[in-house]
């Protein structure tokens, strides 16, 4: 399993686990672990939730990179990577997140946030059958809250907008965010495609899923333990997502060391045994392996990943991924 994480040390790590959706094969057995975890929605993507104290300036930090080529915010890659196409919501939320570039101009670019902030409430005031004709018809009452909501806070927005108020700003794009990244959340209809064989039989994760990890820091004098949240993206690696989703649920990360802290990345899950590279299955004795999985932008028809070859290797030179690597 390979990680980002912002320090370096033994990792006796502890991880539990939620999912969003359905899970099939041995992946089913680990709900009971998650039942103590708040909600979570990726695979390849950390979010660190910031403090109670955290200051206004860390926000504008974690959302500086929405509008960025590639985008590298954790959170804008959980919308986008979303199976939902509504044209008003998407639309919104490109608004909300043009932001970030008003933020970066010293004092604040207002005229741009107040654009912003218009546009968007005039969508979700004047579109809302349209949003809501796109919501799954289980989650309709969730959907049509958080729209409710969304508009009051578009309204709020106006107002931080209108006093130029700064540090609120981002606070409040955030908050806008959050509720755009729930109503489409709401728009998800089922699992998006057909595993192939022979992936199908691997434990697979029909969703999204929240491990949280704690991690025991050495060498720090002012941190012992930190504690990451790793949301794992089933919709577009469900074998990915579910093979860690079930070795966490199994309990094989926990007490293991980080193995590589090196400046490039944070990495571990091999285990102390000797010879031992992976996770032996109990059944076949065998280490387990899976396929690589990379979902590409432009989907292919079906909507199924490229399994067991790189974009390189069946000839998609321009294809980006879902999941960058970079996230």
């Amino acid at each position: 399993a390979r990680r980002h994480a912002a320090r370096r040390g033994p990792a006796p790590v502890r991880a539990a686990a939620q999912d969003d959706a359905d899970r099939s094969g041995p992946v089913a057995a680990f709900a009971k672990a998650a039942k103590n975890l708040g909600v979570g929605l990726m695979a390849s993507a950390i979010v660190a939730a910031p403090g109670a104290n955290a200051m206004p300036q860390e926000v504008i930090g974690d959302l500086a990179s929405l509008a960025a080529n590639p985008v590298q915010n954790a959170r804008a890659l959980l919308r986008n990577a979303l199976p939902v196409d509504n044209k008003q919501i998407r639309e919104v939320q490109r608004k909300i997140e043009s932001i970030s570039e008003d933020l970066r101009v010293p004092g604040v670019r207002f005229t741009g946030v107040e654009a912003s902030v218009n546009g968007a409430s005039k969508i979700v005031n004047g579109d809302a059958a349209k949003i809501l004709a796109a919501v799954a018809p289980e989650k309709m009452e969730d959907g049509k809250e958080a729209l409710k909501l969304l508009a009051q806070e578009l309204e709020d927005f106006k107002v931080v907008v209108a006093q130029k108020d700064k540090q609120e700003v981002p606070l409040s794009q955030q908050r806008v965010l959050d509720l755009v990244g729930r109503l489409e959340e709401d728009m998800v209809k089922g699992f998006p495609f057909e595993v192939p064989a022979p992936y199908d039989t691997a434990p697979l994760l029909k969703g999204r899923a929240t491990v949280e990890m704690e991690v025991k820091i050495r060498d720090n004098p002012n941190v012992d333990v930190g504690l990451m949240s790793i949301v794992i993206d089933g919709f577009n690696a469900p074998v990915t997502g579910g093979n860690f989703i079930d070795l966490v649920d199994r309990g094989f990360y926990d007490g293991m060391d980080i193995q590589r802290s090196d400046g490039f990345v944070v990495q571990t899950g091999k285990p102390s045994a000797k010879g031992q590279d992976g996770f032996i299955d109990p059944v076949t004795r065998k280490e387990r392996t899976i396929p690589l999985e990379i979902q590409p932008v432009k989907k292919d028809p079906g909507g199924v990943p490229v399994y067991d070859f790189t974009f390189e290797d069946v000839g998609k030179y321009r294809d980006e991924p879902v999941l960058p690597f970079n996230a």
